[in-house]
């Protein structure tokens, strides 16, 4: 059965797809988790990101580093996985990041006032949302 895309996002290495129900699927070079698949197993076909397909994650765009992926959820959250050196994903200066983990910006903003992510960006080591 084919998916219906709505998004498609490409790094140099990885590719992340949406479906238009808010699945998302990536492809490509594995390493330091990029994929989001809990390894750092490369894939030549499309796998589904099984942690971030329920009704609380619906995502609504990614966006692809060179080592790392960003996607944002229509509740305005955003994950991150891949390679996390000197803060790139958003949570602290951490390794290899394997599964998509929540960023927590409001903490490292030190705001107690909650706000809706709308959009990410990633460059090559880094990202905006």
């Amino acid at each position: 059965v084919p998916i219906q895309l709505s998004s498609i996002s490409c790094g140099p290495r990885h590719a992340v797809l949406i479906s238009s129900i808010g699945n998302v699927y990536s492809f490509g070079d594995g390493g330091a988790g990029r994929l989001g698949h809990g390894d750092e197993n490369s894939h030549a076909e499309p796998k589904l990101i099984e942690s971030l397909s329920s009704e609380n994650s619906i995502v609504q765009m990614s966006t692809c580093g060179r080592n790392h992926t960003i996607v944002v959820t229509t509740r305005g959250i955003a994950f991150g996985f891949g390679w996390g050196e000197r803060g790139r994903l958003g949570l602290g200066d951490v390794g290899a990041v394997l599964n998509p983990t929540m960023i927590l910006v409001n903490s490292a903003l030190k705001s107690s006032t909650p706000f809706a992510i709308v959009g990410a960006a990633a460059g090559q080591v880094s990202f905006v949302i």
